[in-house]
């Protein structure tokens, strides 16, 4: 049975694909197969393209994982969405079909229409703490809804537009 063991030599670590047997006087021996190193900057392994075409021909997956450190700096920097209340509002407009109804109504300007009504039915707040709550939040890419956005929202939906809209949506 093989195992995988690493051998620190100077500043590379190499990694071995290490199989114990007996040789034919019953001696205790080890066959080490050179597979790949360590990345020193990352510590990820790098595989040797012929291991890993073995590993694949035999049908075996090879786990690597991400041992990606962050800075202080980056974790300040970060910054953590909510996606509950906005996939859960997604997922129920569009088993109703009013995402797709938006999208043929209002082919430019559906995305504000379902952010800003997402942001008020979770929040029921006003709605010039739209773009507060967008980012803090996952939502659709609509670009900038500033209380001003907001504001001209309702004058790029004209009467016909709008019809069209109630009409799409009653059928």
């Amino acid at each position: 049975m093989a195992s995988i063991v690493k051998n620190k030599v100077g500043k590379y670590t190499y990694i071995y694909e290490s199989e114990s047997y007996r040789d034919t006087n019953g001696r205790p021996q080890t066959r080490k197969i050179p597979i790949g190193r360590i990345d020193p900057d990352t510590e990820l392994p790098i595989y040797r393209p012929e291991y890993l075409e073995r590993i694949q021909k035999s049908g075996k997956t090879l786990e690597i994982s991400n041992n990606q450190t962050f800075s202080v700096a980056d974790i300040k920097a970060s910054q953590i969405l909510e996606h509950g209340v906005f996939r859960l509002l997604q997922g129920i407009s569009e088993k109703i079909g009013l995402e797709s109804v938006l999208m043929e109504a209002f082919p430019s300007l559906w995305e504000q229409i379902l952010s800003l009504a997402f942001y008020i039915v979770a929040t029921g707040d006003p709605a010039m703490y739209c773009e507060d709550w967008l980012s803090k939040s996952e939502s659709y890419d609509c670009g900038s809804m500033s209380s001003q956005r907001i504001s001209e929202l309702p004058i790029g939906i004209s009467n016909d537009r709008r019809m069209d809209f109630y009409e799409k949506w009653g059928s």
